[in-house]
């Protein structure tokens, strides 16, 4: 198994971190305090689950660091896939990176190294 496929799907991504709603945020359209660990706040990223978890009980799927997802880097989603699964054309020496807001996405090279740069796994 190539290991990107262990990680989410972009769309994946979005989906677990809205936890239903379609607002920025899990708790609404304003950034608001406890909700999240926002690093550039802090200076720096800190353990899991110091922030409550979101409704669907996953811990720190906003801020604190970015995260890799399966899929190639596209600038927008034109002809993206519409079933969940990982987009695999386009840029794949760039893959999507989530992290910030749950609309917010970046590119970043697969040999990039970062301290705020993590990945999620998936268990089905």
């Amino acid at each position: 198994m190539d290991k990107r496929e262990e990680r989410l799907s972009e769309s994946e991504w979005e989906y677990v971190t809205r936890a239903g709603p379609s607002t920025a945020y899990y708790w609404g359209d304003e950034i608001g305090r406890g909700h999240a660990h926002y690093w550039e706040d802090k200076k720096g990223t800190v353990p899991v689950g110091r922030c409550p978890p979101n409704p669907w009980g996953l811990h720190d799927m906003l801020g604190n660091v970015l995260e890799w997802t399966q899929d190639c880097w596209n600038e927008g989603y034109r002809d993206a896939p519409t079933d969940g699964s990982a987009w695999t054309v386009g840029d794949c020496a760039s893959l999507v990176c989530r992290g910030n807001t749950s609309a917010a996405r970046d590119a970043y090279e697969t040999t990039v190294a970062r301290f705020n740069l993590g990945f999620r796994l998936a268990r089905t």
